[in-house]
């Protein structure tokens, strides 16, 4: 409501007065009669509203002097008598009060909230006798109460100092009274100075009012209607803080049901905005490298913008600390500078904007205040850390208006109060524009098809990196290039290097095999380069010795330091090996890639770990320092970390001794090193001995090696493509345990990602396994009788096959228990003793089996290494509980050579040791 009508009973006294002048404070003073039942028209009549009287306000129709005895009383409290109410309550039969909304403040009320459409409500304070609590001087960084709307019962904000706006309405509850203003306006400090009011409820046009805005006074600002001075006694006061009283709330928030703070982003801020805002969004190739968020303070960089100064967390959240990532050594040309709203930018060159100046004209591309280049004088001096100074206009004209768009070494005063607290802090972007990104296309097609995996900004330090290029060490983060950084590619598979400079105006490539040996001050082959198309060699050093190699160049070492010509360092190495090149061409950066030429070569390796072909991965080890952890003697019978393919990081293995297989493959993770070799090659001891590899990635054609696999060494075997003494130092060692580490594991699994052992079933194993696998099945009549285990001991019968012993569960050819079923009574005349993975049998008579030997030939039918009838030497000794002992071949040889199919008593030893764990154990199977 905004108007009051005062009556008696009878309705012959009335008048008609605004709200406005009903409240307030006043003490016998003129106050505002709209209309009367004395007079038609609008009057003065003094009354009293004292805070000090509880009987107030006294309402009447002429001054209230002349009006107690005439019984022109139309209002008063406290239920007070005398001749005030007995003059006019007791005869014009009572009083009453009526409000209204009238028609000219309802039309001013819906032009309020029409206007308040695309506003935000931040602020509230319901009607009382206070302003609002905030103590933030309107920035917006005040938070309380629970956000209820326009007319909440009780005080609220919410934060908005990060919210996009350039403009405030404030109005009161009622909307009768309301003024806009940009936020520049609002801001700032300043002391009864004038300030633009862009419209109000007493004017539709622009106008100055005199505000107040002291950073010492936490009730500040005073935004009023009119001048403050005149506003406080009308009621035109709009904003106070810090819960102020007095007449400043009493004469509005009291009256006009409480106020409001609304802000928005107007049309024209918008507008100003969009070119900023693409790069906010990261678009047209811009990228935030440095923040400072609303406060008292420009940038704490001390660097003048050359970009090598790193601090706080970086984040694209507009009220994020301040932070900076280095830039530097990015490539860009071009800078923009921007308040955090978006509201007040620039762009420049970089050249125009890192140069050393002093209040020198310098070239602005574009800005808030003009799209069309145009010149401003800044201030670059080497020396200040508060410089740069960047503007929209001269620095002179810009600190007062707060135009300035960059500072730093945290400089405050109204170089950042006029802006930094003012539009939510401010930004600095860069990017390559589309003329300089040209430039670079070139170098951008060469690396298609290369992985980037080692990155050294510009600066005077080469790669942190100690690991010799071997591609074992992670560090950084691939996705800020302004610091050096490294993955681990020691795990991926490539066979190609490309050292570049960041610029690419200088680059190199090699074998993965020519770099990664051990060599000093050696003549290595480079494929092409930015010198040359053809090939050629120059000197590098790749020691031992040295964490700063290798040291990979254009050419020579000797003459490429002061040249400039050095590609590869490690150890973050400086002088002239960095200083020459580094920081000139943009840092450096290692790529790596896999060339289709070894396809066909590393075909087998690459079927197998994609387990087809019937392979099977059993045991790998990651790229790194040490060999495989096993201890078994490649048998199969350890079990430690998580199966995870042929890729995993880590070691681990399953037991694989009761699979069925008769052929191994060892392999370098890459694929780009392996052999094939048949399970009886590798099952038997030997030490520096001859053997057969069946092919591997230097031959399609089977050929020997001598390696190492000695029952007393658990490191053993030295499975390797070339002969064990050649192997060690050209890095062609395929299998090591015991977690062997020195040159043996160092000069292949860091750099060929680590090494793998797969098993299979050989397509021609059917041939020679036909028998067994058909007596494995029960078919040809044969009958499983007896079994033993996969493990360190022989049958537990005593009976020497005579079949009377019956023990353990009984299960198949391959079951994981030991058991026998008697078969004295079963009518049959031939055995045959297998193991359990088929890979050695054979089959004899019942009669060449039970009888008496010692030592002695007994004929064999046919096994897994003869088709054709012969003999071999056993034993079958009445007092002996462990015989009979059945071989493959003679007994003597066979002990050592894993050939005993046969043995009682659960005998132990080599006799059991060299066949029965890592074939699967061994069965018994009989037949008429």
């Amino acid at each position: 409501y905004d108007e009051f009508m005062f009556a008696t009973g009878d309705c012959q006294k009335w008048l008609r007065a605004k709200k406005d002048q009903v409240f307030g404070y006043y003490s016998n003073s003129p106050r505002r009669i709209e209309e009367s039942s004395v007079r038609s028209g609008p009057y003065e009549a003094k009354w009293y509203r004292r805070t000090t009287s509880e009987h107030d306000p006294w309402i009447t129709l002429e001054d209230y002097s002349t009006s107690v005895a005439k019984g022109y009383v139309l209002y008063g409290g406290n239920s007070f008598g005398r001749e005030h109410a007995a003059n006019v309550v007791a005869v014009n039969n009572g009083a009453d009060v009526y409000i209204r909304m009238s028609p000219e403040g309802r039309a001013q009320q819906e032009a309020c909230q029409k206007a308040h459409e695309g506003w935000d409500l931040v602020r509230h304070v319901p009607p009382g006798l206070s302003w609002h609590p905030a103590t933030d001087n309107l920035v917006g960084t005040a938070l309380y109460g629970t956000p209820s709307g326009e007319h909440g019962d009780e005080p609220w904000t919410i934060r908005w100092n990060t919210m996009d706006y350039d403009e405030f309405m404030f109005s009161t509850g009622d909307c009768l009274k309301w003024l806009v203003a940009e936020k520049s306006q609002v801001f700032g400090e300043y002391s009864n100075a004038q300030r633009q009011v862009l419209k109000s409820s007493i004017s539709d046009k622009p106008y100055k009012a005199r505000w107040y805005r002291r950073a010492a006074s936490k009730h500040d600002p005073w935004i009023s209607l009119e001048d403050y001075s005149k506003s406080v006694a009308k009621g035109y006061i709009m904003y106070g803080g810090n819960g102020f009283q007095r007449e400043h709330a009493l004469n509005v928030v009291a009256v006009n049901n409480g106020a409001n703070v609304w802000i928005r982003l107007s049309d024209g801020g918008k507008k100003a905005k969009e070119r900023c805002e693409k790069a906010k969004k990261g678009e047209d190739g811009w990228q935030l490298v440095r923040h400072v968020p609303a406060g008292p303070s420009w940038h704490p960089a001390t660097d003048l913008l050359f970009g090598s100064e790193v601090y706080g967390k970086e984040s694209h959240d507009e009220a994020a600390p301040a932070w900076s990532v280095k830039f530097m050594d990015r490539n860009y040309d071009q800078f923009m500078f921007a308040t955090g709203d978006c509201q007040k930018w620039l762009m420049a060159d970089k050249h125009s904007v890192l140069g050393w100046y002093s209040n020198a004209a310098r070239d602005v591309l574009e800005s808030s205040i003009s799209d069309q280049p145009y010149k401003a004088r800044w201030y670059r001096r080497d020396g200040s850390k508060h410089d740069p100074w960047i503007s929209v206009m001269d620095y002179s004209n810009s600190v007062a208006s707060g135009n300035i768009l960059y500072g730093g070494n945290g400089f405050q005063r109204e170089h950042a109060a006029h802006v930094v607290s003012v539009h939510n802090g401010a930004d600095v972007y860069i990017r390559m524009s589309p003329a300089g990104a040209a430039a670079q296309k070139q170098c951008e097609e060469m690396q298609k098809g290369w992985t980037l995996v080692r990155h050294v900004p510009a600066g005077f330090k080469w790669h942190p990196a100690t690991d010799n290029l071997v591609g074992s060490e992670a560090y950084g983060d691939p996705t800020d290039d302004t610091k050096a950084w490294s993955v681990r590619y020691d795990g991926t598979d490539y066979n190609e290097f490309m050292f570049s400079t960041g610029d690419c105006l200088k680059w190199l490539v090699t074998e993965k095999d020519t770099l990664l040996t051990w060599y000093s001050n050696a003549p290595r082959r480079i494929e092409k380069s930015s010198l040359s198309d053809s090939a050629y060699d120059a000197r590098w050093y790749r020691r031992t010795t040295s964490k700063h190699d290798p040291w990979v160049s254009l050419r020579d070492y000797s003459e490429s330091v002061n040249q400039g010509y050095i590609m590869y360092g490690g150890n973050g190495f400086e002088r002239e090996h960095a200083n020459t090149i580094l920081p000139v061409n943009n840092g450096a950066n290692v790529w790596i890639r896999l060339t289709e030429d070894g396809a066909e070569q590393r075909a087998p390796c690459l079927a197998a770990r994609a387990q087809e072909d019937g392979w099977e991965v059993v045991r790998r080890v990651g790229p790194g320092p040490t060999w495989h952890p096993a201890t078994d003697v490649m048998v199969g019978t350890d079990k430690y970390g998580t199966p995870a393919g042929p890729n995993s990081t880590k070691p681990w293995t399953i037991p694989f001794n009761t699979k069925n297989y008769d052929e191994v493959m060892f392999a370098s993770g890459d694929c780009q090193k392996w052999l094939v070799t048949t399970k009886l090659n590798l099952f038997e001891w030997y030490s520096n001995g001859p053997r057969r590899i069946e092919r591997s990635s230097l031959s399609d054609t089977p050929y020997d090696a001598r390696w190492y696999r000695r029952a007393t060494s658990k490191h053993d075997p030295w499975i390797s493509l070339k002969d064990y003494s050649d192997s060690v130092s050209k890095g062609y060692i395929m299998y090591g345990g015991n977690s062997f580490a020195r040159e043996h594991a160092y000069n292949i699994l860091p750099i060929n990602n680590g090494a793998s052992v797969f098993v299979r079933q050989s397509p021609e194993s059917a041939a020679v396994q036909g028998p067994c696998r058909e007596a494995r099945k029960g078919e040809g009549g044969w009958k499983l009788v007896r079994r033993v285990k996969a493990g360190p001991t022989w049958h537990p019968a005593k009976d020497k096959l005579e079949g009377t012993e019956e023990y353990g569960t009984v299960g198949d050819a391959e079951s994981p228990q030991t058991f026998s079923v008697k078969f004295a009574d079963d009518d049959f005349t031939e055995f045959m003793f297998a193991t359990g993975d088929c890979s050695k049998w054979l089959i004899a008579t019942k009669e060449s089996v039970l009888d008496w030997y010692s030592n002695a030939e007994r004929p064999i039918e046919s096994s897994s290494i003869s088709s054709q009838p012969y003999k071999a030497r056993w034993y079958r000794r009445s007092t002996s509980a462990h015989d009979p002992w059945i071989s493959i071949q003679d007994y003597s040889q066979s002990v050592s050579t894993g050939g005993i199919l046969y043995g009682g008593n659960s005998f132990g030893r080599e006799h059991a040791g060299n066949i029965l764990p890592a074939y699967n154990g061994a069965n018994v199977f009989i037949r008429r």
